[in-house]
């Protein structure tokens, strides 16, 4: 096997596979394209000399609906390949079915995969950007009791809290309608709390109490 290596291809260089051994519509190439936007292309393309691509088909798909101003930002009118050279063409097609197999083997362990998804939350980040959508998280997130939540270190998160509540979706509507609200009332004290959705929900429940004192 030879030793890898990555060069900088341009676009029409790379030749997709013909047949869609996955369903990649509108609605996940643009998801793809969202994380481009946000990450850069971090992962190589895998593809023949001749351009054939074994892996990466979703990614090019969605660099090609960049816009122009998006291509130049992110530097990509050429993207990162790994070249594979010394697999005979029925390695190829193997290899292609295997590398995207192989990405569904490992089941979610579901309590890991929640307490990872609320450390960045805590830390607000937007977490459509880790490639759930609402629904995903919703059924993730929701199903993890406050009592499960893991105990949080000493140190800098040694003063905070994480709470989750399970909502009905219009009861989740008007939590996200006040939460915005609460956002546009003005700037939170960054010192006592970074988090903005933390501080937009305090500042909702402080307006509530003193309304109702």
């Amino acid at each position: 096997m030879k030793a890898l290596t990555i060069e900088q291809w341009p676009l029409e260089r790379l030749r997709p596979y013909a047949r869609d051994l996955t369903k990649q519509d509108d609605a996940t190439v643009a998801r793809m394209a969202d994380l481009v936007r946000t990450y850069g292309m971090r992962l190589p393309l895998l593809a023949t000399s001749d351009g054939w691509i074994i892996d990466g088909k979703l990614r090019l798909k969605a660099v090609v609906t960049l816009t122009g101003d998006e291509v130049e930002r992110l530097g990509l009118a050429t993207l990162p390949v790994i070249p594979a050279d010394d697999l005979r063409p029925e390695e190829v097609r193997a290899l292609r079915l295997a590398l995207k197999r192989s990405a569904s083997w490992a089941p979610w362990d579901k309590e890991a995969l929640a307490e990872e998804l609320l450390d960045l939350e805590a830390l607000d980040v937007d977490l459509s950007l880790t490639g759930f959508d609402e629904e995903e998280l919703r059924a993730l997130l929701g199903d993890v009791a406050a009592t499960d939540l893991p105990t949080l270190p000493s140190g800098d998160k040694d003063p905070f809290q994480q709470m989750v509540f399970t909502l009905h979706d219009q009861q989740a509507e008007r939590v996200k309608e006040a939460l915005s609200v609460s956002k546009g009332m003005g700037h939170f004290d960054q010192e006592l709390n970074r988090n903005s959705n933390g501080n937009a929900l305090a500042r909702v429940c402080d307006s509530f109490l003193a309304a109702h004192a």
